[in-house]
């Protein structure tokens, strides 16, 4: 009977079988590498542009020149947007009338000169009126010749009005009178002057001797009449004056002494009172 060769893979065979050679394990195969990731390349480098004016290429040749237009409708003459204008000049007008009007101003606060300053200041008025009109250049220098003409005149005005109202008074209060009693005394010899109106300045001085009272009942304006007692050549002592009112009351009372003393009573001095 013929033995069948036994499979040594076969499993029913046990490891520890007799005579049996021991499997050697299977080398397991490597595994593939990783591949390296591929190395970026590098972008080209830009070319150079080409030459300006190179036929090849590059910027356009600029256009042909044509006539240059003011920037933002701006005038001939005028300056260029974002520059500082240039300073006008003042025109003669212009400065003429501004002087006018100083000088007329200047005038007005002087009496009895302030009559020119009506001539003067309506020169400044009219020639800076001119000026404006014709809108020459720094209207400051007109606007201030109008001011200050147009005040010159203002004040001229004021200034005649008062002193019209100042003679008028005046004028009627030299045509008044009234009775007063005027008194005059001195220790030496003296001059006395009675003034009872501007008329009799020269025909009241009187000589009064040393140690003699004069009293005199006069018709005298109420405001120019006056005693003026002065000591004569040589007198040092004391001279006095008195005015009294209808009343008999103290109007005014002055003494002085000394050489060339003088005592000064005025009947003005009761309407002030």
């Amino acid at each position: 009977m013929t033995e069948t060769p036994q499979n040594p893979n076969d499993p029913k065979h046990g490891a520890g079988s007799d005579g049996d050679v021991p499997r050697q394990p299977e080398t397991p195969q490597n595994p593939e590498a990783p591949q390296q990731p591929e190395t970026p390349q590098a972008p080209p480098a830009p070319q150079a542009p080409p030459a300006l004016g190179d036929a090849t290429g590059g910027w356009p040749a600029p256009p042909a020149a044509e006539p240059q237009q003011s920037p933002y409708g701006q005038t001939p003459g005028q300056a260029p947007y974002g520059q500082a204008p240039q300073p006008q000049k003042a025109s003669g007008i212009t400065i003429t009338a501004m002087v006018l009007g100083i000088v007329a101003i200047c005038l007005s606060f002087i009496p009895f000169v302030h009559y020119a300053a009506f001539a003067v200041g309506a020169a400044a008025v009219i020639v800076s009126i001119v000026a404006l009109v014709k809108k020459r250049h720094r209207k400051g220098f007109a606007i201030t010749g109008l001011i200050t003409g147009i005040l010159s005149l203002i004040i001229a005005v004021v200034w005649t009005i008062l002193i019209s109202a100042a003679f008028s008074f005046f004028g009627e209060a030299a045509g008044e009178t009234a009775s007063f009693t005027f008194e005059a005394a001195s220790e030496e010899q003296a001059e006395v002057v009675f003034l009872t109106t501007l008329d009799d300045v020269a025909s009241s001085t009187q000589t009064l001797a040393g140690g003699e009272t004069l009293s005199e009942q006069v018709e005298a304006n109420p405001i120019f009449g006056s005693v003026v007692v002065t000591n004569a050549d040589g007198s040092t002592g004391e001279v006095a004056c008195r005015i009294l009112d209808e009343s008999g009351a103290v109007v005014s009372e002055r003494s002085a002494s000394g050489s060339g003393a003088e005592a000064v009573c005025s009947a003005a001095e009761g309407t002030m009172q």
